[in-house]
């Protein structure tokens, strides 16, 4: 997600970088002074729901709700901003990640973003001397995806044993399921 709503963006020209995960900030934060950070919530909870019926894929099991936390920084570029600036700067921000946020989900083919929590934060927000320079804006949502049952991914990976111990390696039995080996040659010693 983190990457398309990033790739939405730049193909819509705002000048922001898009990071996954925890970040430092320093004083100047992101593509001239913007900054989203997305990431789970680890204090959100998550949901999840039956499929809902008359769905023709019968292999989901229900549906689960990711919680989101994105973290929106913005810093105005204009000479001596004032908070108001960087505040219409940063709602410019959070109205484009939105309407990213809400496309990814419509592509996707999931539910529109049910969001928890959408709010400006303030020094109150921040430890004291943590607060970074400009409007900084939290959106908690969580997003919707089916639980499938399906085999494991890494469950066919080849596998191999040697075939002598006696210091030289001949061959290799491969398998790809644990059942069926074949000997292939290793054309040398090891």
């Amino acid at each position: 997600m983190a990457r398309e709503v990033a790739e939405g963006l730049t193909a819509r020209k705002y000048p922001v970088e898009v990071l996954y995960g925890k970040t430092r900030l320093s004083t100047k934060v992101g593509v001239a002074g913007r900054r989203i950070v997305i990431e789970r919530d680890r204090h959100g909870p998550e949901a999840f729901e039956p499929f809902p019926g008359g769905q023709a894929n019968p292999r989901p099991a229900g549906v689960r709700g990711l919680a989101v936390v994105t973290t929106i920084y913005a810093q105005s570029p204009t000479s001596g901003a004032k908070p108001e600036d960087h505040e219409h700067d940063c709602d410019r921000l959070v109205d484009a990640f939105f309407a990213e946020l809400v496309e990814w989900c419509s592509a996707a083919c999931t539910d529109y973003p049910e969001v928890t929590e959408a709010r400006m934060l303030g020094p109150d927000d921040f430890p004291p001397n943590g607060q970074p320079p400009g409007a900084v804006y939290r959106l908690r949502f969580r997003v919707k995806r089916a639980i499938v049952r399906r085999d494991y991914e890494g469950a066919a990976e080849p596998t191999g044993t040697i075939t002598t111990a006696d210091g030289t390696f001949s061959a290799l039995r491969v398998s790809r399921d644990g059942v069926d080996f074949e000997t292939v040659p290793l054309g040398g010693e090891g």
